[in-house]
């Protein structure tokens, strides 16, 4: 945070350093031009010489003025950019403290809006924007109690689940079905702004941390990950009988290692620039990869699949 010096002191001493200078610049053109500073006598040419030199004395004052001016204005700008930080800190400390509030509510209409908040504040504020997104990851990672299931695989013909897992995707199976709701619009919320195509909210940079979290309808289709993206141990599903990303394009690096997909996986169209990590990922129904390129590595170690395919994929390195 700017803090500016002591205003007086400061422009007391620039103008005292402006009239030395002029003086010494006076004096020493007087010796080196054979000029008289101070005579008792009248010398035409002298008092002539001297004249000249005042003025060119006088002008050189007049530029240590004229940067005294500069200062001014300087501080003046400083001050008030200082200033319109120490606002902008006000206007974010009362936003923030009011949508983190909201999520402390018993109603889920209300935490919803506190998320949307979260999100409206940091489409406004590039400054405080990992602070809300980390937020908002930050309660998709508050515990939230998962309904037993089949471990049966299932695969999905004709867009049609076969028995098993599917009705994970039903939220009325669910303890909380608002609460269903209200982290599938959160995670909403992050993914559409991981879109270029939005490009009035588009988060670039954004670092998304989702270990452990509940993944509902985690859909990365459009997106492009420009930091890490970690979603380590965590648990997706969705209604539709599958997640699809399609034209996804990862620029650093996306972990999956230990999570769990209680539904089908389609990586489609895109472009895995960087790593991306399947380690002890547990898949519980069909995973397909299809007219992808993996420039980095794509790790499958030791993940639990029942059905893996491969269709136009280019890899440069698989594990």
């Amino acid at each position: 945070m700017y803090q500016p010096k002591p205003f007086a002191r400061q422009y007391f001493l620039l103008l005292l350093v402006g009239a030395a200078v002029a003086l010494g610049l006076y004096l020493g053109l007087s010796y080196a031009q054979g000029v008289r500073p101070v005579s008792s006598t009248f010398d035409a040419q002298q008092s002539t010489a001297r004249i000249e030199l005042l003025k060119l004395a006088l002008a050189s004052t007049a530029g240590i003025a004229a940067i005294a001016g500069l200062y001014v204005a300087y501080r003046k700008q400083r001050n008030d950019e200082a200033g319109a930080v120490r606002e902008q800190d006000r206007v974010f400390t009362e936003r923030f403290s009011a949508a983190a509030e909201l999520l402390e509510s018993e109603k889920a209409a209300v935490r919803l809006a506190g998320l949307n908040a979260l999100a409206r504040l940091a489409d406004d504020s590039l400054r405080d924007r990992a602070t809300c997104l980390e937020t908002i990851c930050a309660y998709l990672r508050l515990p939230f109690e998962i309904p037993e299931y089949s471990t049966e695989r299932f695969s999905i013909s004709n867009g049609n689940p076969l028995p098993g897992t599917w009705e994970l995707g039903d939220r009325q199976h669910w303890k909380d079905a608002e609460e269903w709701e209200v982290r599938r619009s959160a995670l909403t919320l992050i993914t559409e702004r991981l879109k270029p195509a939005n490009t009035s909210i588009f988060w670039e940079g954004a670092r998304v941390d989702l270990r452990g979290a509940v993944l509902i309808e985690l859909d990365l289709s459009g997106c492009r990950i420009e930091s890490d993206f970690d979603a380590g141990n965590s648990f997706v599903v969705t209604n539709r009988g599958g997640v699809v990303w399609r034209d996804l394009v990862a620029e650093k690096t996306m972990v999956f290692i230990g999570a769990t997909f209680a539904c089908g996986l389609i990586i489609e169209e895109s472009h895995i620039q960087e790593r991306i990590y399947f380690h002890t990922t547990r898949f519980l129904s069909p995973v397909t990869f299809a007219r992808t390129r993996f420039t980095e590595h794509l790790s499958l170690s030791a993940a639990d699949i029942s059905q893996l395919e491969f269709e136009d994929v280019e890899l440069v390195s698989c594990a």
